[in-house]
């Protein structure tokens, strides 16, 4: 009888650990899991980016308007003089990216007064990722 219960006390002795198969699976799974969360994690920050780069477009709309009211209906020649009016704060004429923002007071071709775009992520004009203040605008209404 004595034999018998050290033998199941080795054998749950024996027993205690983990295979190196079993570490090697949990560590796989934690693996793939980090894998997913990275990639959802990225996509979210540059989805914020372009929301904050939107914002931005916005406020800077709303201060190119407002000094069209007060100087009978003419836009400003550049955007530093919105800063110089005290409409804009210093470093608000920034997309997320650190890059300037691309203004020119003249009408585009689909007839809006100015021209207000952000070179978006890839931080080259003229490419698909532009964000441009009249098509937020559009997606407003």
């Amino acid at each position: 009888m004595r034999s018998q219960s050290n033998r199941c006390r080795r054998l749950r002795h024996a027993r205690r650990g983990f295979s190196l198969l079993e570490i090697m699976l949990v560590l796989a799974i934690i693996g793939v899991l980090m894998g997913v969360a990275a990639v959802n994690l990225l996509g979210q920050s540059e989805r914020a980016q372009v929301r904050a780069t939107e914002q931005t477009l916005y406020v800077v709309n709303n201060a190119v308007k407002q000094y069209a009211i007060d100087n009978r209906n003419a836009f400003p020649e550049g955007l530093e003089l919105l800063i110089s009016e005290r409409l804009l704060e210093p470093g608000s004429l920034e997309d997320a990216w650190g890059e300037p923002l691309f203004y020119s007071p003249k009408s585009d071709s689909n007839a809006n007064p100015f021209v207000l775009v952000s070179a978006g992520p890839d931080r080259e004009l003229g490419t698909e990722d532009d964000i441009n203040y009249w098509d937020i605008a559009d997606r407003r209404r």
